[in-house]
């Protein structure tokens, strides 16, 4: 490693970046891959448990194999175009898919990332971790014991839910965060969360960005026409996993009220999870089998078809860090309604660019939505707007918080 006086006199294309994560997809991927464009080399550690690929043997029910099947190497590895100077090492394993809250946790995940570099002379000159547990922990453990700077990134459940689990969980939170050269994180609403914890460290909100080049504005009939949508009805489109946070029987709720209200539309939800039965038969029990399509899972490289075929983007969500998908649909120029949750207000700060409402709200987003079906909105303005949100705009960010880190 090079020695801080050496670090003092490094550009930023001279760096080498260690990055510590739970996966490498979508918005880990898109900051990594912008970024690669301005460092010299990136080396990305996740973890994988092997186990879970036994989960092909497993019954595809519940929320439990969902779980377990969202962990399978195919699920948290996109290898496709990964630049030259981008190199991934998957750590493999037998850490827990359900224990991973357990201090006991981090240290095995240190262990073994430890391992690693040292096995394959990884060198870096600082580190970035996404997600401050367990992935920010064994990087504070990491910068330590290498003396290298440390940037940590929060994004969502790692800092608006678990430092508020109990007082032990608000310590070890906190002392990760203070650990860090500089911390980054996606919204407002996590920044007033890590304000609660007492953190020295100085703190940078930069959102999560969208992919350019995959999601820009398409002909919303010849989309359609790809992926054999009606052309005479308004899409409503979400994407997300079909988990309990995605509130998924909010937004069926009020598509039962937008359907007594108005007839030509139809619902599609995208996504896999837990919770595909049971969401199956709240639609059938409530008579919107004509309404409501659960599409099951499609590529990321597909999801910008969808985008461009839909009318309105829409979140339901309980809580959120900063959604990716928001980000993607007004680079289509689709408007988004949702709920007022984590950084979706920060984005949607204008009436301009979608409709916000409570998340406990049925009658209100269904409001919403029929308001955003009649509406004629403005689709150059809301992908324009979406410019902020590159990853090429979020990398630059990304960058100088780099050089302010070797520099303090």
């Amino acid at each position: 490693m090079k020695d801080q006086k050496a670090i003092a006199k490094t550009k930023a294309d001279e760096y080498r970046v260690l990055v510590i994560s739970p996966h490498y997809l979508t918005f880990v991927k898109g900051l990594i891959e912008a970024t690669s464009k301005h460092v010299a080399k990136l080396d990305v550690l996740f973890y994988h448990t092997r186990w879970t690929e036994l989960s092909r043997f497993l019954p595809a029910k519940g929320n439990l194999s969902s779980r377990v099947r969202r962990n399978t190497l195919r699920r948290l590895f996109d290898n496709k175009g990964i630049p030259k100077n981008v190199k991934v090492h998957i750590v493999n394993g037998f850490f827990g898919v359900l224990d991973r809250r357990s201090p006991a946790y981090g240290d095995r995940m240190f262990g073994a990332m430890k391992r690693r570099i040292l096995k394959e002379h990884i060198e870096f000159d600082m580190i970035h971790a996404h997600f401050l547990w367990p992935c920010g922990y064994v990087a504070a453990r990491l910068s330590r014991e290498f003396k290298v700077p440390l940037v940590l990134t929060a994004h969502g459940y790692d800092i608006y839910q678990l430092p508020f689990t109990d007082d032990a969980w608000k310590k070890r939170i906190g002392t990760i965060l203070n650990s860090a050269t500089y911390v980054t994180t996606v919204s407002q609403n996590n920044l007033a969360c890590i304000r609660k914890l007492d953190v020295e460290t100085p703190v940078e909100i930069i959102p999560n960005g969208f992919d350019e080049e995959l999601f820009h504005p398409e002909d919303k009939s010849e989309c359609r026409r790809l992926l054999n949508l009606p052309l005479d009805k308004k899409i409503i489109l979400t994407v997300g996993n079909l988990t309990p946070e995605k509130n998924y029987g909010l937004l069926i709720e009020s598509i039962k009220e937008i359907k007594a209200r108005r007839n030509g539309f139809l619902c599609i939800l995208i996504g896999t999870g837990g919770l595909r039965a049971e969401l199956h038969r709240s639609i059938k029990e409530k008579g919107l089998t004509d309404y409501v399509i659960l599409a099951g899972g499609r590529p990321h490289d597909e999801i910008a078809k969808w985008m461009n075929s839909c009318d309105v983007f829409v979140l339901s969500s309980l809580m959120e860090g900063n959604p990716t998908t928001l980000f993607e649909a007004i680079a289509c120029g689709i408007p988004f309604v949702g709920t007022k949750v984590g950084g979706i207000p920060d984005i949607i700060a204008s009436d301009d660019y979608g409709l916000l409402c409570s998340p406990d709200d049925a009658h209100d987003l269904a409001d919403k939505l029929i308001t955003a079906l009649d509406k004629k909105w403005d689709s150059k303005e809301i992908a324009r707007y979406s410019k902020n949100y590159t990853w090429g705009t979020i990398a630059e960010r990304m960058i100088s918080v780099y050089e302010r880190s070797f520099h303090r």
